[in-house]
């Protein structure tokens, strides 16, 4: 099993902790925002899985999709779907995004407002030829899961807010990016929510990354 890991699992904090906290016996519904091709966090999440455990990954960018479900087609607690997280998304316009870049509010500062331009052109023609589903929605009515057990949000850089609002209420969410715009006010909000505590917090690798848990979660409770 360890040879089909990324090679920086252990100097990698987010995949670190993303083993841990998925191969605790009562994980057992795990959602993925952002699975990309499937060979970085998800062949983490897929290692550390319970026998019980299913993993639902939403990728919508169609080249990448193609690339998850092709790599695993024939992993029955593995489930790839091409839908964006929530449907229709609220992308941020332009001007917004270009006012955060000018008052450097966050690590999208250091790029090049052209660079970021371009990411959010990307994102819109991704949301204009995506499936009209929320996918987070599709999956808690298809699988009868009211809640999830815990929640990777790692998808499009700009709707990471809306990801959020559809996931509330999970018993142990994780984020990447949160020194950027993806995640950083959901990082804040959850920081103040009186119904989570803080986990980990790795803010000096990448763009950081931190993992919460609900305060009733999982009771006996996870051991972290």
């Amino acid at each position: 099993m360890r040879a089909n890991l990324p090679a920086d699992l252990d100097t990698n904090p987010l995949y670190m902790m993303l083993y841990q906290l998925a191969h605790h016996e009562a994980v057992k519904t795990i959602l993925e925002v952002g699975s990309a091709g499937g060979d970085g966090s998800t062949a983490i999440l897929k290692a550390a899985l319970q026998p019980e455990a299913t993993l639902y990954c939403l990728e919508a960018q169609p080249e990448k999709f193609a690339q998850l479900d092709a790599a695993y087609a024939t992993d029955t607690q593995i489930i790839p779907l091409p839908y964006l997280s929530v449907y229709p998304p609220q992308l941020p316009d332009f001007t917004t995004v270009a006012s955060h870049w000018q008052a450097k509010k966050s690590y999208l500062s250091r790029y090049s407002l052209q660079e970021i331009k371009r990411w959010h052109a990307s994102e819109q023609a991704i949301i204009e030829g995506s499936p009209e589903v929320s996918g987070i929605a599709f999956i808690q009515q298809t699988y009868g899961i009211e809640t999830f057990d815990m929640v990777l949000l790692d998808g499009a850089e700009f709707l990471g807010q809306q990801d959020y609002e559809a996931v509330k209420g999970a018993q142990i969410i994780v984020l990447d990016d949160i020194l950027t715009y993806k995640n950083q006010a959901v990082f804040e909000q959850l920081t103040q929510d009186p119904d989570y505590f803080l986990l980990y917090h790795f803010e000096r690798w990448g763009h950081g990354c931190a993992a919460f848990k609900k305060k009733s979660a999982l009771q006996p409770g996870l051991s972290v």
